[in-house]
């Protein structure tokens, strides 16, 4: 399963509405192993908010979305895509 949220929309991923507030080009974000990294990332609105960019995985109503790209150019609105089993 894939969704893809752009930057300020709501997505729905499984069922779940999902809002992604304000995206970055070079903040930090955690990967799936727990390890910070640098680079496009945004806030997923999940409980308190969460910084998540390309290899965060996060859990969503017991299921792991794992965000397989985040895009982001200057003037534009940016996106990611998750992606769950």
């Amino acid at each position: 399963m894939r969704e893809t949220i752009e930057e300020t929309t709501v997505g729905d991923l499984a069922g779940t509405s999902v809002p992604m507030a304000s995206m970055v080009f070079d903040g930090e974000y955690a990967l799936a192993d727990g390890t910070l990294t640098r680079g496009v990332c945004g806030v997923l609105v999940v409980g308190d908010g969460v910084w998540a960019g390309k290899g965060s995985a996060i859990e969503i109503d017991g299921r792991t979305w794992t965000v397989v790209e985040a895009r982001k150019e200057r003037g534009k609105m940016g996106w990611m895509t998750l992606e769950s089993a």
